[in-house]
């Protein structure tokens, strides 16, 4: 938490994804029930081969957590609070 702080204090913008993985899990995990088209798991399975592949994984490798980076135009000024149960946050070493 501390780390994606102080990358938004400079104006980063850091995302972390997991619904690729979560998809990649059901599908290798047999999941998905009858109602979901085989053409698309199909396809699905077919871009985790080429991405395994694309990152050096083997057949029983796959991601769990992706992130997605950016930098702000303007630096975001830093919030006083999370807005989480009224919890505050202090980015400096106590």
């Amino acid at each position: 938490m501390r780390i994606w702080l102080e990358l938004t204090s400079q104006g980063y913008q850091v995302q972390p994804l997991t619904l690729g993985s979560e998809i990649i899990y059901a599908l290798k995990k047999n999941l998905f029930d009858h109602q979901v088209d085989p053409q698309w798991l199909d396809k699905v399975s077919q871009e985790n081969s080429e991405l395994q592949t694309s990152l050096g994984f083997n057949k029983t490798e796959n991601i769990v957590w992706a992130f997605r980076f950016g930098k702000a135009i303007k630096s975001a000024p830093l919030p006083d609070s999370t807005g989480r149960r009224g919890e505050r946050f202090n980015l400096k070493d106590e």
